[in-house]
Order: C-alpha cells, then structure tokens, then sequence
C-alpha cells in the first residue's frame, strides 16, 4: 500500500483523538484516586467515580465520529478499492441520454462541520426543459430540488447522476445535499475539494470514477461562481475573495482548501500554500521562475495538497500545484497545457523537446531489447527527416484538438513524412 498522508489535515488534531488523549489522562486520575479513596473516605471515591464518569463521556466522540474523519488517499489499494468496488457492486451504468443544456452559474452556500451541508443554486439554460440531468458525487445525499419560486421539484438520484424533473418553464434550480468523501475531505478541520471533482452538480451525465480511479472532471467554459462557506476557519478558492469564507469569479473547477494554509505573495500574485513541509522561499524561487520562463502571470498560485490526477493544473488566472516535489515543475506545467484528449503522449512529447539525448538514449535501450515503443518510431521519424520537421509536427499535433488520430496513427503519419508544417 502507497501511504501519503495529507499534511495540510492535521490528523493528531481531529476531536476525537483529543478527547482519546483525555480519556487516558482521567482513567489515570481516577485509578490513583482510587487508591487514594481507601485511605480517604466517600468523599474521594465519589470524585473517582466522577472521573470515571468524564472518561467514558470523552470515549463518546471516538465511538459515533462521522465517517468523514476518515481520510483516504485514491492512490492507496483501500481508497481506490472502495471506489472500484462501490461501482462493480451496485453495477452503476449512465442513464438514458438527458437533453443538452448549460449551467450559467452557481451560487453556493457551504457549511463544513461533521460533513459538508451544501445548498448549490444552478442558472440554466435552456430553461424550458422536461427533465434536466447533473453528475454529483454518490457520496452526497440530495434532500431537496426546488425552482426559483420555491416550488419542491421530483428528482430521483441513482449514484453518481440526479435526473429533475421540472414543473414548467424554470431559470435556476437550488439542491440541498449533505455528504462526504473519505478522499477529497470537506469538514470541520480542512478541506480537499478539487475543481476535478463533482462535489457540486455539473450539467450532464458523467462518470465520476473507475477502475483507474476518479475522472478529472472540469466545466467546458469559465463559469460564474458566488461562494460562501460557513466555518470560523479561515479557507481559500481559485477565486477571488470578497469577504471572510465568501468568494467570486468565473473558473473551469472550483478549488477549495482548508486546513494548515498560510498565504503570501510573489509579486502581485496571490500565494496559498500549506505550511507544513513546505519552504516558502523555495516556492517563491520555482514559480517566480516559472511565470518568467514562460511569460505568464498569475491572480492565485495554490500550492496544495489535493488529488488533482495531474501535478500542475492551469485554471487561466490560478495555477494548482499539488506535487510532492518542485524539481520537476517545468515538465508539469507543460504537461498541464496539453488536452486532455493527447495526455497519454504529452511526456514523450516533453522529453523529445526538452531532453533531446534522454530520448534518444531510450529509444537505443527499447530497440536494443527488440521492442518498438514511440520512443522507437519517433527517433527513426526524427532520423529520416530532421528533428525540426519531427518537433513542429508533434507540437501541431498536440494542441490541434480538431485531430482526431491516436499518438500511434500520428507517429506512423510522422514516419511517412506526410506532416502537412510549415518550414
């Protein structure tokens, strides 16, 4: 099993192993007073018993915490198991096809405490719709769909989908749902929300997990966001804030994270990062590096313990690392501009470019040992005609989401020489 706690959490902190600390101090107590007592009278052995009394209070915390104070990492064999065999157990498969539309905006209220309380209002459009379906996380239990006039509206949640039926013409629809993930935590101590995940209702029916683990779910276009988490801890978002615990702007996914956080500045960017095991002047340094190795400027950089899928996430205006180790941020940020759609070539494509003799000398040792991986193929493209027509042909390739060939077809196109570039 891959262990990787999260530092951000505070697990030692948590309330219920407070008062496990507690409990062990009063059985200790009392077990002196009662001895103490023999000697001492009622009045002693009553305090004993009292103490008893407290320590046994104390254990209540312990015994009926929520499941939300459990923390999973998805990379870890229980965490990713739990979410393949929630799936293969109750054999979720997508509903019948809903029509299409487009959530405008959210306007959110949510409250962290034993699970997360949430109350999403969603601007649709269009608004004469018989039924519209959203992807929210099974995790999170709708009590209630209303229109804007209030009106209670029939829905029906089958896992990761909820199908409302609408009683008229209607412009935004408010869902009121509690709930939890064990691995992209929202509670009292902190929170791990990613804007991959489907924490909120996203329009359509998708698929939130399988067996490689949790799709990285993000909205086709910025989206409006009004945000207000009710908590007396201090938490961040990918937006801007307008007040204590309240946020707006427009993003692809919204991020939040609370817990041990602090802030700073590079600059006039904003810093969020987590204050334990972490060097903020070393974070300064890298991303300072970064925007000016690429001429890019940032409102937020979110240095963050989150499981994205990738290590570097490109919301325009922020920037969410969530990487162990800085070393690497040039091949992540890279890799964070490549679509979705060519990420499985993206590393050869970055090592190609960046690191001209590491490609080569992988594709001698793939070809000495008889196998014929791109790594292969494209070295023997990049001998036949150059490494410039084989570096303008892969960066075409890359961000052209209008192609619709594989790596593989790209790479025996690229061996033909067929590459229609510009020399």
């Amino acid at each position: 099993m891959l262990i990787s706690p999260d530092l951000a959490y505070g697990y030692s902190l948590r309330p219920y192993r407070i008062f496990a600390y507690a409990v062990w101090i009063l059985v200790l107590c009392a077990v002196l007073f009662f001895y103490i007592s023999k000697e001492r009278g009622k009045k002693k052995r009553l305090f004993s018993a009292v103490v008893c009394l407290v320590a046994g209070m104390c254990l209540l915390p312990f015994v009926f915490r929520s499941n939300s104070d459990i923390i999973y990492d998805d990379m870890n064999s229980e965490g990713a198991g739990r979410e393949i065999s929630y799936y293969e157990r109750n054999n979720i498969t997508s509903p019948d096809a809903c029509p299409e539309f487009k959530i405008t905006s959210y306007d959110m209220e949510l409250k962290l405490s034993n699970v997360l309380h949430a109350e999403v209002k969603v601007s649709v459009s269009p608004s004469a719709l018989d039924i519209y379906g959203f992807t929210l996380y099974h995790g999170y239990k709708v009590k209630e769909v209303k229109d804007e006039s209030g009106r209670a509206l029939k829905f029906k949640q089958t896992g990761d989908w909820v199908e409302v039926e609408s009683a008229g013409e209607t412009s935004s629809l408010t869902f009121s749902y509690d709930g939890y993930s064990n691995t992209h935590y929202s509670n009292g101590q902190g929170a791990a929300l990613p804007g991959t995940f489907a924490y909120y209702p996203r329009a359509g029916y998708v698929v939130c997990a399988d067996a490689d683990g949790y799709e990285h779910l993000t909205l086709d276009e910025p989206t409006q966001f009004n945000v207000r988490i009710k908590n007396r801890k201090k938490f961040f978002t990918n937006l801007d804030r307008t007040g204590k615990n309240m946020f707006s702007g427009k993003t692809t996914g919204l991020t939040i994270v609370g817990g041990f956080y602090k802030e700073d500045k590079i600059g006039d960017t904003n810093l969020v990062y987590t204050s334990v095991g972490r060097d903020v002047n070393e974070i300064k340094k890298v991303f300072s590096n970064l925007m000016e190795t690429y001429d890019r400027s940032f409102n937020t950089i979110m240095v963050a313990e989150l499981r994205e899928g990738k290590y570097l996430r490109d919301y325009g205006d922020t920037l969410v690392f969530t990487g162990m180790s800085l070393t690497g941020i040039e091949m992540d940020y890279f890799l964070s501009q490549v679509p979705e759609i060519r990420a499985d070539f993206g590393l050869q494509a970055y090592v190609f470019e960046y690191m001209r003799d590491t490609f080569a000398s992988y594709a001698a040792g793939d070809k000495s040992i008889g196998m014929n991986t791109r790594y292969v193929r494209v070295e023997a493209a990049a001998d036949k005609y150059g490494d410039e027509y084989c570096r303008k042909a892969i960066d075409k390739y890359l961000y052209d989401e209008s192609d619709t060939r594989t790596p593989d077809e790209f790479i025996d196109d690229l061996n033909r020489g067929t590459e229609n570039i510009k020399n």
